[in-house]
């Protein structure tokens, strides 16, 4: 994919893509960065230079950006390979884990030994230090 379309896709402009290539390409230990380069025409028919990248470094670029954006590229990668991406909708709201079945029989099993005993013992979870 060209740097080109990642600014394209990304909505980042074409020269901070070009230098987040770069930085890339350096922090990769990638000494031929020529091997990438190509040229394009800009809007006044003046050669301008952009980079191609292949699938991998690709993805480890704009792996930083954002999850939308990461998805976005993924769309558009299995565009070019010839697969057709079916939409799918990103919910971005945290999602809050279920409590553990082990956690929830032992706070239900301390309640009823405390309630068989008469106890008035709390085993609200901030008050039971001993709970996993």
């Amino acid at each position: 994919m060209t740097s080109r379309e990642i600014a394209e896709l990304t909505g980042k402009r074409h020269d901070h893509v070009m230098r987040d290539i770069h930085y890339m390409l350096n922090a990769l230990g990638e000494k031929d960065v020529p091997k990438f380069g190509a040229i394009y025409l800009d809007d006044y028919g003046r050669e301008q230079p952009m980079l191609a990248l292949p699938k991998d470094l690709t993805l480890t670029l704009v792996s930083g950006y954002s999850i939308p954006l990461r998805h976005r590229i993924v769309t558009r990668w299995l565009e070019l390979e010839g697969h057709q991406a079916a939409p799918i909708a990103i919910d971005e709201t945290p999602q809050r884990p279920p409590l553990h079945s082990q956690c929830s029989a032992k706070l239900t099993k301390r309640r009823n030994v405390a309630a068989c005993a008469g106890s008035s013992v709390k085993t609200s979870p901030s008050s039971n230090s001993s709970a996993p």
